[in-house]
């Protein structure tokens, strides 16, 4: 709320020019002036032009004041009509009355900017158009062929047949069983790496194609990444999207490292919670 003009609480006082004004005035001479001024500035305007009020105002007496109206009046005060007014003063109360409405009208012209923009903020925004999402490309299955990911016999341990004829060590210790499903584990894996990442067959239609050193190495970096979500997941997406995978990374090198690496950061914030496989080709569909 804008308050009253006439109440000003500030005005730009200069205390240098006041010293150079009163340099040449006599102790009663200063004292009545600077009273004067300071009714201006907490006033508003000048005092009014009656002698019992002046003399009042300037702590002088009815006898003594004759003579120090003449010396304020030397001094640039002017008695008017109805008030007893100095040019500088009045200049200062001028000056502080701008400054006071030029702030009130910028404050204004914010608080309706704000009012706008919280406005704007709070009106419903439309509904997006729902996104279509692409499904990803199928891999063609060769019955020539083992699919890809696919565990020979051969590849699996030897594991000891318990009605077969004890031996001098007919048990398995603890450590043993441990060593021998961490073994079984890693010949899966590397088994699998090994499937993926063999020549195709020369009995399919399409052209014999040589994967490269750096798809080889894609490959890898897939099977590493994946199996920090799940060593379970990772086995059945080399098994299932194998070739998925390797022709994205002919089509886009630089693209399938891109979300490659995605997957890994999310994986390190647990921001994936069911299948990391999913969330790899829903981010290929998203990526330019």
């Amino acid at each position: 709320m804008k308050t009253d003009p006439d109440k000003l609480f500030y005005v730009g006082y200069d205390a240098g020019q006041m010293l150079l004004t009163t340099a040449t005035m006599s102790r009663a001479v200063e004292l009545a002036h600077r009273r004067l001024c300071d009714y201006v500035y907490s006033h508003g305007h000048a005092p009014p032009n009656d002698a019992a009020f002046l003399a009042s105002a300037c702590k002088s007496t009815r006898p003594a004041w004759p003579k120090l109206l003449a010396s304020l009046v030397n001094h640039g005060w002017r008695a008017q009509r109805k008030a007893f007014s100095h040019p500088d003063p009045l200049r200062t109360v001028r000056r502080a009355r701008a400054a006071y409405d030029l702030a009130h009208h910028n404050g204004v012209l914010g608080a309706k900017a704000r009012w706008k923009k919280n406005h704007a903020h709070s009106q419903p925004k439309k509904p997006l158009p729902p996104q279509t999402r692409t499904a990803p490309e199928p891999v063609p299955v060769k019955l020539e062929c083992p699919p890809i990911g696919a565990v020979l016999p051969e590849a699996l341990p030897t594991l000891p047949d318990p009605k077969a004829t004890p031996t001098a060590n007919p048990c398995l210790t603890l450590n043993d069983k441990v060593n021998l499903k961490l073994n079984l584990k890693k010949n899966v894996k590397k088994e699998s790496l090994e499937r993926l990442t063999a020549e195709r067959s020369t009995l399919s239609s399409s052209a014999h194609e040589a994967p490269c050193s750096e798809e080889n190495q894609f490959l890898k970096d897939l099977v590493l990444t994946l199996g920090d979500f799940s060593h379970k997941q990772a086995d059945l997406e080399l098994s299932n999207w194998g070739g998925w995978w390797r022709n994205r990374f002919r089509e886009d090198p630089a693209k399938a490292r891109r979300v490659l690496a995605e997957i890994g950061a999310m994986i390190r914030e647990k921001r994936i919670h069911r299948n990391a496989g999913a969330c790899a080709k829903d981010l290929w569909g998203r990526f330019a």
